[in-house]
């Protein structure tokens, strides 16, 4: 019987929050320990999902032809049942015949209670079942340009107003250097292409996934406030908001991009100097971006998280969009006395510190 499992790290932004979701500008993302395994296991006459990220929810889907279905009113695994898709629709272009099967997903991008960390879930499911996918259907070797740009297609296709750098992180693993592509571009291709496989081949305007080096001193703190937070509603709201004069897009992406690759030569060389003064940058940049717009961004949570960090001379800031989820700190790994200073202090504030023993995860694929 043909099984096989898969899976992908979550992610935590580091630097370059808002300004990366503009084709071309920068960002700095981390892959976590933390990750989901989909496994996919041939069925007969129907196939099932059944994920952790939904309460453990079954739901059975039939076929129309090539296409997969679940009755709308009962689908919460929309990014499962189009990465599904378009794995089988680039399939069809090397004649690949399909059939049943099952899909669960394993998932420790959550609490027990269900509840995610906001470590990138819908990115990290989206990957390691395109991979499992392709690695079910025996397609050999698939690069990681490949399982990003069908990941990134997925989420086009569901109208993600994200960056995709999420799914960059969950596919190359690692620390990464990320410059988001032509959106425009892709869809124009994708609605004009008769193949899809055309479209993954073809270069993608502005986009840059670049594995970034960090010295070996250097260690990622992350503490998780407790409150979910939504990318996606936090940019829905950003797309309704006028904006004011007093920081343009211009001004804020050119400061944006300059502190995004200072703070990348810093971390490749562990200039301590630099981190402390580009993190406290970064964090006055957003907040003074965000509160122009209206948004809400830095909760009281996370303030405390920040404040304990800055109390012991360590730069912190809040993680992606803001609004809740997690916070991170940069500190250097052999001062393990500090480190537990820190995190002792967290707890007390209660903080949740995500990743105490754990390295940052690497998907050993080129």
């Amino acid at each position: 019987m043909n099984i096989v499992t898969e899976s992908a790290p979550g992610k935590l932004y580091i630097a370059g929050e808002y300004a990366v979701v503009t084709p071309g500008q920068p960002a700095i993302i981390a892959a976590t320990s933390q990750t989901i395994k989909v496994t996919i296991e041939e069925s007969s006459d129907t196939g099932t999902i059944h994920s952790q990220l939904f309460g453990g929810l079954a739901l059975a889907w039939y076929r129309d032809g090539r296409q997969l279905k679940i009755d709308d009113r009962e689908n919460p695994y929309h990014f499962i049942i189009q990465a599904l898709q378009t794995v089988e629709e680039f399939l069809s272009d090397y004649s690949i015949p399909v059939g049943y099967y099952n899909v669960r997903v394993d998932s420790a991008l959550n609490d027990r209670h269900g509840i995610k960390y906001g470590l990138g879930s819908s990115g990290a499911v989206t990957v390691a079942t395109i991979r499992a996918a392709l690695s079910y259907y025996h397609f050999k070797d698939p690069s990681n340009e490949l399982v990003y740009k069908l990941s990134a297609i997925t989420h086009l296709r569901l109208h993600s107003n994200g960056s995709f750098g999420d799914l960059a992180t969950s596919t190359y693993g690692g620390w990464i250097l990320y410059r988001s592509f032509d959106k425009e571009f892709v869809v124009k291709a994708l609605e004009s292409r008769e193949s899809l496989s055309d479209v993954v081949n073809m270069a993608w305007p502005k986009l840059e996934i670049k594995p970034l080096e960090i010295h070996e001193s250097v260690e990622l703190l992350i503490g998780w406030t407790k409150k979910p937070a939504s990318t996606a509603q936090q940019l829905d709201l950003l797309a309704a908001k006028t904006k004011t004069k007093s920081l343009s897009d211009c001004d804020f992406l050119s400061e944006s991009s300059k502190a995004v690759l200072g703070l990348a030569d810093a971390l490749r060389n562990a200039n301590w100097s630099i981190i402390y003064q580009t993190l406290r940058q970064l964090r006055a940049l957003l907040k003074h971006y965000t509160d122009q717009q209206g948004l809400p961004y830095e909760t009281k949570p996370l303030t405390a998280l920040i404040d304990v960090a800055l109390s012991e001379k360590i730069a912190a800031k809040a993680s992606g969009a803001g609004g809740g989820d997690c916070g991170i700190a940069l500190i250097n790994r052999h001062d393990q006395l500090l480190k537990e200073t820190i995190i002792a202090k967290w707890l007390s504030a209660n903080i949740i510190p995500l990743n105490r023993d754990k390295e940052v995860a690497y998907v050993d694929r080129v």
